[in-house]
């Protein structure tokens, strides 16, 4: 496991937060870990949103990354950021490719054939739940 990613995990639980904001503060700190122990105050600072100081400092305090990690591991959910060699290859080329992805079950090698991947909200309503379950399965049993 690529301990960035149990960093970037981290942070991407901190409220208000979302994917751009991964993206800025691995571009100013270098890394999720730098990123993770920085001081609220200077994440808010990168990030130019004075509010961001209060949800991320309570994250930090609150919370160990080791153990969002450990709840990951018992949902059997992968994560991957985009310098893992595992990240799917395909999706280095489209533009503003995901920083973080979560897998839940296998990530297939890059030469099998075509696949589906369904990538969605964290805050999900009910209707988009139940909308996505319909779609994929509707798409059960194609080879």
């Amino acid at each position: 496991m690529h301990m960035e990613a149990v960093f970037a995990h981290a942070l991407n639980c901190i409220t208000e937060f979302n994917p751009k904001r991964l993206v800025d503060l691995h571009a100013y700190f270098g890394s999720y870990k730098t990123a993770w122990h920085a001081p609220a105050r200077e994440l808010a600072n990168v990030l130019k949103d004075p509010e961001f100081e209060h949800a991320a400092n309570k994250k930090q305090n609150d919370t160990q990354a080791e153990v969002l990690q450990k709840q990951l591991e018992e949902l059997h959910i992968t994560h991957l950021i985009k310098e893992d060699p595992l990240y799917p290859e395909q999706l280095r080329h489209i533009p503003l490719p995901p920083a973080l992805l979560y897998i839940e079950g296998m990530l297939l090698p890059a030469d099998t054939k075509p696949i589906v991947a369904v990538i969605g909200t964290r805050m999900a309503t009910s209707y988009g739940r139940e909308a996505c379950e319909k779609i994929i399965a509707g798409l059960k049993g194609y080879p």
